[in-house]
C-alpha cells in the first residue's frame, strides 16, 4: 500500500509558484527597475571620468559613469537600463575613470563621505528619476 502526500499544500504551492512567475518584472527574476540619470558636481563643478553607485536595501547594484559633463545613466544586468525602485544608498568612486591603477601620488577627488562606506541615501521612484548630485568639499 503507497502512502498518499496531501494534496492541498502541494496543490497551494504550485498555484503560488505560478503567480509568483506571472507577469512583470518578478517573472524575469529582475526586482522592479526604473530610469536613473542626472549630474554630478564637486562644488558645482562638473565631475567627470567618475563612478556611480547606487545599492538597493536587498543589496542590488545598478552602476554608471560620468562623461565630461558631468552626467550619468546607469545600468543594472543584461544590458538593463536603471536602478531598483525604493531606497538606495548612493556612492561615488573617483578610480573607476582611470585607465589604469593609480599610482602612490594619486588623491581621489572624491571626499570620503561620498565613498562607500558614505551615508548618502535617495529614493528610485516608478517612472523616470532624474537625480543630480552636487558633492561638496571638506
Amino acid at each position: 500500500m503507497r502512502s498518499r502526500a496531501p494534496r492541498g499544500p502541494v496543490v497551494a504551492a504550485l498555484i503560488l509558484g505560478l503567480g509568483i512567475a506571472g507577469c512583470g518584472p518578478s517573472s524575469t527574476g529582475v526586482p522592479p527597475l526604473a530610469p536613473v540619470k542626472g549630474t554630478v558636481t564637486l562644488d558645482g563643478r562638473p565631475l567627470p571620468g567618475v563612478g556611480v553607485v547606487f545599492t538597493s536595501e536587498s543589496g542590488h547594484s545598478s552602476f554608471g559613469k560620468t562623461d565630461p559633463q558631468g552626467r550619468y545613466e546607469l545600468g543594472f544586468v543584461r544590458g538593463l537600463k536603471g536602478a531598483i525602485v525604493g531606497p538606495n544608498q548612493v556612492w561615488f568612486d573617483g578610480k573607476s575613470g582611470l585607465e589604469r591603477p593609480p599610482g602612490p601620488a594619486f588623491k581621489d577627488p572624491i571626499p570620503k563621505k561620498y565613498g562607500p562606506e558614505g551615508d548618502l541615501r535617495t529614493e528610485v521612484v516608478a517612472g523616470p528619476n532624474v537625480l543630480d548630485f552636487d558633492l561638496r568639499s571638506p
